[in-house]
């Protein structure tokens, strides 16, 4: 063999050299370099909240996200009314999917202390939270017998979650628990 390459051991399933040692001296550093920029959460310590503020949040985002779907409704000009059902819908959604992108929550969930976040302690990506609002359309809809999906996955889940949530890697979690 030549002097660059070592052999292939038992120890060593990797058709390379690795020297553990600095492998995990950088995974160390890039862990803690992240960890610094990003303010990250240990996975193990970021829960759902479950309590009664989620409900709360949920209420006044909810009366707030109707409200203002009707606003903007109401302001288009009168065409079909199944298309302006749908735009409803659309500015329901959109509603949830541009506060909590940007602002990391939607106004209910500011003024009950409640952020979403993704798994690892980080904002969640305009990706993730797509998904996370739709399948709101699924979980929080009366003809899908209102809340009760959302309400049960809340309850049952370890970290306390909407299956919204598990699909998109999402958590609402309270501010205080982010310190």
């Amino acid at each position: 063999m030549s002097e660059g390459q070592s052999e292939i051991s038992d120890a060593n399933p990797l058709p390379f050299a690795v020297d553990e040692t600095s492998v995990s001296q950088s995974l160390r550093e890039r862990q803690s370099l992240g960890w610094k920029q990003r303010r990250q959460v240990p996975l193990d310590g970021l829960m759902g909240d479950c309590s009664g503020r989620r409900l709360w949040a949920g209420d006044a985002d909810f009366l707030i996200a109707v409200v203002a779907s009707m606003l903007l409704t109401v302001s288009l000009p009168d065409f079909d009314p199944l298309l302006k059902g749908l735009s409803f819908y659309l500015f329901y959604l959109l509603y949830f999917q541009l506060f909590e992108y940007f602002f990391g929550a939607t106004p209910g969930k500011w003024w009950f202390g409640l952020r979403v976040r993704a798994f690892n302690g980080s904002r969640p990506s305009f990706a993730q939270i797509a998904i996370r609002t739709a399948w709101r359309i699924l979980e929080v809809n009366p003809i899908f017998v209102g809340l009760f999906p959302a309400l049960i996955s809340v309850a049952v889940t370890r970290r306390h979650i909407r299956l919204g949530d598990l699909m998109a890697g999402t958590v609402v979690v309270r501010v205080e628990n982010l310190n």
